[in-house]
């Protein structure tokens, strides 16, 4: 799940991972991926991006919250949903909310 990513991808949701499984459906091809980048570090990301080939959802979430597609390398990111709805929030979630019952129980 925390992986690199050094090949293209597609990224879909919002910047919390809400709405991905949902707006995912609508998207083409099976190497999607939302991705999480630390904010501030455009300079970084910019020199990653090979090629953007088009933009989704920008009628719904307008141009800055739209789903781009984009043909990157050597990206510096975590993968937070992969193609298989494996959700790096969701499993946070999970093990945060089994962590505190462990905590309030003991």
């Amino acid at each position: 799940m925390g992986e690199s990513n050094s090949s293209s991808s597609r990224a879909c949701g919002d910047r919390q991972g809400r709405n991905t499984g949902e707006d995912a459906q609508g998207l083409p091809g099976p190497r999607l991926r939302l991705l999480f980048v630390i904010g501030g570090a455009a300079r970084i990301y910019a020199r990653c991006v090979q090629e953007v080939p088009t933009g989704y959802l920008k009628e719904k979430y307008g141009s800055p919250e739209a789903v781009w597609e984009m043909r990157v390398e050597d990206v510096p990111a975590v993968v937070t949903m992969d193609p298989h709805g494996r959700s790096l929030y969701a499993e946070v979630a999970d093990d945060s909310k089994g962590r505190l019952q462990e905590m309030l129980a003991g």
